[in-house]
């Protein structure tokens, strides 16, 4: 009852063979016209070049001019429209096909263009901004972490110890000279007797806490640094001593202090005029001479006895004396040693005056002894 449209009958198979196409004769394949895409870049290229018309006409229009009726209604071919191809100028083919795809790869090309080139700007300068962050992170890091490298020197070789000798302390210049003759100075003018007494006391404390063991020379002067006359200096003080003593003296003088055992002693070394004469003028004042004497006398509270003078010999001089009773270390001594009246108020004080004069004229006699000259002869 129903027949599938899909079968087909043998008389129709026949058929279809007896109308089927004769490739030889209907169709060849070299007729057929092939669209490559060579063609379509050509055309791109050459868009002004005229295309032939003919060849776009499809193949499907020849080959639907060549279908029976029955081919033609066969659900098994499907059946092709015919067309008539419009034509084409070759002025609107050149306006659709390649003037547009022109404009578009213009509009699609220039903007690509720029936006790469700002994208490439861009990229460079962001990796430049990053290589720099990087280079400085990891400079400002291995600062950090890497600490400077501090070559410690080589410890060198202990030194020996050297023992440390306390350096000596240094001697201070002695204030007092006991080879050369130092300087009282003393305001002559308004002095007195007590004035210059106190300041004979003075320098004899100086001469003891000097602690110098032998007799200490001073020279008298005024303020001026002028040497000041041993009667001058016997007036202000209160020597009274007889005119023909004065007579036999000379001016120039020297004045001594004598530590003796602790106990301060004065003398006096006065230039002879005669020493004959000062030696008779002496003994013959002998009764009063000690209280003539009595203000180089320093302690207070002694007496003389009223005995005569003893005498005594010290290094070849001829010493006379008197003792005064109730202090020890204390009297009246007085001798004539070469051009010298030597006076002291002990025997140890008299006793050092006498070497300390004695080198004196030694070393004095030494310097002006000439030294011959070769082929001379000395003068006895």
């Amino acid at each position: 009852m129903f027949k599938n449209p899909n079968s087909t009958d043998p008389q129709d198979a026949v058929n279809v063979q007896q109308q089927n196409f004769s490739q030889d004769k209907d169709l060849k394949i070299e007729d057929v016209p092939i669209h490559t895409m060579a063609q379509d870049l050509y055309e791109i290229e050459h868009p002004n070049e005229k295309k032939d018309i003919a060849q776009e006409i499809p193949v499907k229009t020849v080959i639907a001019q060549s279908l029976t009726e029955k081919q033609k209604t066969s659900p098994f071919l499907n059946p092709i429209k015919e067309t008539t191809p419009e034509k084409i100028t070759p002025q609107a083919k050149t306006e659709t096909a390649p003037e547009l795809f022109k404009i578009d790869s213009q509009k699609n090309t220039e903007p690509a263009s720029k936006n790469g080139a700002l994208a490439i700007l861009a990229s460079i300068l962001i990796l430049t901004i990053v290589g720099a962050g990087v280079y400085y992170f990891l400079s400002i890091q291995k600062k950090n972490i890497e600490p400077a490298v501090v070559v410690s020197p080589e410890p060198a070789a202990p030194e020996p110890a050297v023992e440390q000798v306390p350096a000596p302390a240094p001697e201070s210049a002695p204030e007092l000279s006991t080879t050369n003759p130092n300087y009282l100075p003393i305001d002559i003018e308004n002095s007195d007797s007590n004035t210059l007494k106190n300041t004979l006391d003075e320098y004899a404390q100086k001469v003891q806490s000097s602690a110098i063991p032998t007799s200490v020379e001073f020279l008298i002067v005024d303020q001026k640094n002028n040497p000041i006359t041993f009667d001058v200096f016997a007036k202000k003080l209160g020597l009274a001593l007889s005119p023909i003593v004065m007579q036999n003296i000379g001016a120039d003088f020297s004045l001594f202090f004598y530590n003796d055992h602790s106990n301060m002693r004065l003398g006096l070394a006065i230039d002879s005029k005669n020493n004959a004469l000062l030696k008779t003028s002496l003994s013959k004042e002998e009764k009063s001479l000690a209280q003539e004497l009595q203000p180089l006398i320093l302690p207070t509270g002694y007496e003389f006895n009223p005995a005569t003078f003893g005498s005594g010999d010290y290094n070849g001089v001829a010493i006379k004396y008197l003792n005064a009773s109730g202090i020890a270390n204390l009297s009246v001594d007085y001798a004539i040693s070469g051009k010298k009246l030597i006076i002291g108020t002990s025997k140890m004080t008299a006793r050092a005056i006498i070497d300390y004069t004695l080198a004196t004229e030694e070393s004095s006699t030494a310097e002006n002894i000439k030294v011959p000259t070769e082929g001379s002869a000395l003068i006895k």
